[in-house]
């Protein structure tokens, strides 16, 4: 007869093994997602522009891109979710649509391609939550606790997209307006197993064949009594740009919410204003990693209102992008706009470059999520370890903007209430005229 300790130990030791095997496969879907996204990129902005030459190529190129991407969301919905409304069905269903996991690439892989101001995570987050879905009923026979594996394994997927082992987890437990509650042990083993394991297969096959994400590593801040002075109205300037892109995202909604019945005209008209940004300025397109370095190599040569505008237009492209059907994830486009930020504030104020970009980036990232703690875990991929106090401390103070933008919210509900009397009032009117027409 075998032992309550033999079974328990049988049980930790298989649902580790299947914790190891998600994990890998996690990471393999990520690089080949992110290599064939690059390859996309390559052949549609590299290739294509150098053979045909023409300066309206962008408008053209994202044009087509939003009728794409139009007609696969009248056919399938508007995928992919943003990230934290699929971390939110997860936690309350415990599960993901596991049918649509094609759909899902798709959608996905468009907007990154056709060069939306979108990161991947929110895609990636939906593909490997449907995936951890797929894999539990498959396994739901053999451990009951299987039910667990979308929410962790969603979790799992951040920390190895960014390669920051504890974003994901933070991510997880750091909920909007709650307090911090940690998992079961369940869900602590199958993260970490997941993580690491995926971890690994992630950055061995980055450095066999190339891929993964490109981030920019800035140098550690040098820090005197000049920064110390400026670091409240560095991180107070970041809050206040949180609390911006929150307000911007509640006017683009607004403005967007009449066409979302016309996916094609909605998602058209997303391409042409990304297609006049990449005419002018094209580091307001794609998610904004590989752009970093073009700002670090050259930001001097910028003026700080140029550094403020593209900043400004950052943040907004981001809510166009997502409020006319090319969706995405918003973490590292939100970073590159602090990245502009911190370094127009740099040259303004005359604070070292590295601080002002570290506490502003942070301080606006930490605006935009709500969850300090998980920022500061991913801004470790950005900045060096020895900063930690100060991005500690800019985070905190971030995380201060969702109170005011709460009271935004307020103010989208009387504008939504405003445009429902209006829609009702037009209606009305078309009953009248078909009235008096019948009369």
């Amino acid at each position: 007869m075998t032992s309550p300790v033999t079974k328990t130990v049988k049980f930790h030791m298989t649902f580790m093994l299947i914790a190891l095997i998600l994990g890998a496969v996690t990471g393999g879907i990520i690089w080949l997602f992110l290599k064939a996204v690059e390859a996309g990129i390559v052949l549609l902005w590299e290739i294509f522009p150098a053979r045909m030459g023409f300066d309206a190529y962008p408008i053209v190129v994202c044009a087509a891109g939003g009728v794409i991407i139009g007609l696969w969301r009248r056919k399938f919905g508007n995928y992919p979710e943003e990230l934290q409304d699929v971390m939110a069905t997860v936690k309350e269903t415990r599960r993901y649509d596991s049918r649509n996991i094609c759909v899902l690439l798709a959608a996905a892989f468009l907007p990154l391609v056709f060069g939306g101001s979108v990161g991947p995570e929110a895609g990636l987050a939906g593909i490997i939550a449907a995936l951890c879905t797929w894999m539990g009923d498959r396994f739901k026979y053999v451990l009951k606790e299987m039910k667990e594996l979308a929410e962790t394994g969603v979790s799992a997927s951040l920390s190895i997209l960014f390669t920051a082992p504890l974003f994901g987890f933070m991510a997880q437990i750091e909920g909007e307006g709650e307090n911090i509650s940690f998992p079961n042990r369940i869900k602590v083993i199958v993260y970490f197993c997941a993580m690491l394991s995926g971890l690994g297969v992630l950055i061995s096959l980055t450095s066999a064949f190339g891929g993964g994400l490109s981030v920019e590593r800035f140098d550690q801040a040098i820090i005197s009594r000049h920064e110390i002075i400026w670091f409240l109205p560095l991180a107070l300037f970041a809050a206040a740009a949180g609390c911006l892109y929150h307000l911007l995202d509640r006017l683009v909604r607004f403005a967007a919410n009449p066409l979302q019945r016309y996916p094609v005209i909605s998602s058209l008209l997303g391409g042409l204003l990304l297609g006049l940004c990449g005419m002018f300025i094209p580091l307001l397109m794609f998610s904004g990693e590989s752009q970093m370095g073009d700002i670090m190599a050259s930001w001097k040569s910028m003026t700080p209102v140029f550094l403020f505008a593209l900043g400004f237009f950052k943040l907004l492209m981001i809510n166009v992008c997502m409020h006319t059907g090319w969706r995405g994830g918003h973490i590292l486009p939100v970073v590159f706009s602090g990245v502009c930020f911190g370094y127009g504030l740099a040259a303004l104020t005359g604070v070292n470059s590295a601080f002002a970009v570290a506490i502003v980036t942070t301080a606006l990232c930490s605006a935009v999520m709500g969850k300090p703690i998980a920022v500061i875990m991913i801004m470790l991929i950005f900045f060096p370890a020895k900063d930690i106090i100060a991005l500690s401390l800019a985070a905190l103070l971030g995380a201060c903007a969702p109170f005011v933008s709460s009271l935004l919210k307020r103010q989208s509900a009387g504008l939504d209430i405003l445009r429902s009397v209006a829609d009702n009032g037009e209606s009305c009117k078309e009953d009248d005229r078909c009235g008096q027409a019948g009369g």
